[in-house]
């Protein structure tokens, strides 16, 4: 069925850093962090880096800049990327609103440089973070005079509450050349062998190397009008969510993200990650429209399945260019393999890594 990939990977690298290999890396110097970071922070197989200053773009501060603009303009000097928005300084547990559909840059509190001529690195959405509808611009950093940030947009209908110098987005370490932890699984046939071994359920599809996930027993849509959504709160599944069950088909409207229970459930060894990617990344010359179609009609980022996890895995699903009705058992995701040269010093699960989602059967609720 498949007989060419290309690949177009944002890293451009087809090695990866464990654990093991960021851990080296910051002790030989080649990675550097100028800022005290938590024992948390050093995921299995990322980096966990943290909010600093925040940059939000609401209609109500713009409004308010543009207007005094008009009113002063030979004395009111600004810049576009400071002066139209609302500035939250990074300071610890500061409360950091960002208002539904707004965009917003986030500058890195972490201090962290590396070694670009042995490293490529990409940027992805913490899951507790992807799960409240916000969405990256770009899995690269940006940076402005020498600062790294991100760039991204609260998708939601209702306004989400952050706080300050929290975790929020994870950093992926690809060496571009030898030595290397593990490597992302390109080989077909090596990938259909891992994926015999971490997917208990024999019934699955692949695409060359990639896993297809398709769409299982629920979507979860964000209610309208909730109001605040504060991050340091448990709520229920009831509270935020009106369920979907997908025996019936569901519509979805664009730009509106949903929550998708994904299937076939996977077990991961301790040298297997898996991650869900944002936009198809090859090209076929026999693949179907429809197929095309589907994937490069929506996003859907789940983040990254860490070594040792088990259970269901949640798409963060929205569609970008046409509406689309969804039933059980559609195509939604493709995940790409990476296999490490040895186990990760700390598993999914691991009692001091926070891994909130472990066993879970797709649900958004955390363990």
């Amino acid at each position: 069925m498949i007989d060419k990939i290309k690949l177009s990977l944002s890293a451009q690298s087809s090695k990866i850093l464990s654990d093991r290999g960021i851990g080296k890396a910051i002790l030989d110097g080649d990675i550097t962090i100028n800022t005290n970071y938590t024992n948390d922070q050093l995921q299995p197989a990322t980096f966990d880096v943290r909010m600093g200053k925040v940059r939000v773009y609401d209609d109500e501060s713009v409004a308010q800049n543009v207007d005094a603009f008009i009113k002063q303009p030979q004395s009111f000097e600004f810049e576009p990327s400071t002066d139209f928005a609302r500035i939250y300084e990074d300071e610890k547990d500061i409360p950091i609103i960002i208002p539904p559909k707004s965009y917003f840059e986030v500058f890195l509190h972490d201090d962290i440089s590396f070694n670009k001529d042995k490293y490529l690195v990409d940027v992805d959405l913490r899951s507790s973070r992807g799960r409240l509808g916000l969405r990256l611009s770009s899995n690269s950093i940006q940076y402005e005079n020498g600062m790294p940030y991100l760039s991204l947009q609260n998708l939601n209908s209702n306004p989400i509450k952050l706080y300050g110098q929290s975790k929020f987005a994870q950093m992926f370490f690809y060496p571009k050349y030898e030595p290397s932890d593990g490597y992302i699984v390109n080989n077909p046939i090596e990938a259909k062998d891992i994926a015999e071994k971490i997917i208990p359920d024999s019934d699955f599809e692949m695409i060359g190397p990639y896993i297809i996930f398709n769409l299982c027993d629920h979507i979860f849509e964000f209610k309208d009008g909730f109001g605040e959504i504060d991050t340091e709160q448990k709520y229920s599944e009831d509270d935020l969510y009106i369920l979907r069950d997908t025996t019936n088909p569901v519509q979805l409207e664009l730009n509106k993200p949903v929550i998708a229970q994904l299937q076939p459930r996977i077990e991961l060894p301790d040298n297997v990650g898996l991650q869900i990617l944002q936009n198809i990344p090859y090209s076929h010359n026999k693949l179907s429209l429809e197929n095309w179609i589907t994937f490069e009609n929506q996003s859907a980022n789940a983040g990254w399945g860490d070594p040792g996890y088990m259970g269901n895995i949640t798409a963060h699903l929205y569609l970008k260019r046409f509406p689309r009705t969804l039933k059980r058992g559609d195509s939604i995701a493709i995940a790409r393999i990476f296999r490490y040269n040895q186990p990760v010093k700390r598993p999914y699960g691991y009692k001091d890594l926070e891994s909130h989602y472990h066993k879970s059967n797709g649900s958004v609720s955390k363990s």
